[in-house]
């Protein structure tokens, strides 16, 4: 396991939740990555040891994990990836377009005309993509896009809720997995005719649409790589 691993580094270690997250981060990663096997036991002595930090961040960071369905601590045994199936990721991203698809349906009455304005740009930068551009500049603009629409329709607790859901998959690998194909673009571009059209209904139904259109993609890229054949 250690082979898989690279030096931690966090931008405040001084703050212990961010410690926690980075570490968690990491192995999130490697879960995905298939670095950590599905029922793999986790030590969480040896990744203090490589991350070069004590056990304590590492065991808030599993517990995090737990809670994220990834891994499972069983009493007196330890911590162990979770044995992950298909449905685990379809639930998820179901379960993240309901929450969306709030945000959007009270988007398309609140947003402003400048937001709009500003998702109509982003529309147009995605779609001009292609596969000469960086990936990391389209995931920048896709995370744009969804924020706006997010901020605009969110309260303070459901805004909560879309970034702790969010987190628990690796962003790059979300993005990955739907390749930046026309039939995303064309979701995008719906939900922002929608916003326009001030259409709460549509808006939802394109964002619940759209995202689990994601967890079907992100399924097919997981099996491609042999995800569940490890």
């Amino acid at each position: 396991m250690a082979t898989a691993l690279g030096p931690l580094t966090v931008g405040d270690t001084s703050s212990r939740q961010n410690l926690r997250d980075e570490i968690a981060s990491h192995i999130r990663g490697l879960i995905f990555s298939a670095h950590l096997l599905r029922g793999q036991r986790i030590d969480p002595t040896e990744l203090a040891a490589v991350f070069g930090v004590s056990k304590l961040p590492v065991r808030e960071a599993l517990i995090q994990l737990e809670s994220e369905g990834l891994v499972d601590n069983i009493a007196r045994r330890g911590a162990f990836v979770a044995m992950l199936d298909p449905d685990d990721f379809y639930d998820h991203f179901q379960a993240f377009g309901k929450i969306v698809a709030v945000a959007a349906e009270r988007a398309a009455t609140r947003i402003s005309e400048e937001d709009l304005d500003q998702l109509e740009r982003l529309v147009r930068r995605m779609e001009a993509w292609d596969e000469n551009d960086r990936e990391r500049d389209v995931e920048r603009l896709n995370h744009q896009f969804h924020r706006i629409i997010n901020r605009s329709g969110g309260s303070r607790r459901l805004k909560g809720i879309i970034r702790s859901l969010a987190a628990s998959i690796p962003e790059d690998l979300y993005h990955r997995s739907r390749g930046w194909t026309p039939e995303a673009q064309a979701e995008h571009r719906l939900i922002l005719t929608a916003l326009r059209a001030r259409d709460g209904s549509v808006a939802a139904v394109a964002s619940a649409r759209h995202a689990e259109a994601g967890g079907r993609d992100l399924v097919e890229s997981l099996r491609a790589s042999g995800f569940w054949a490890k």
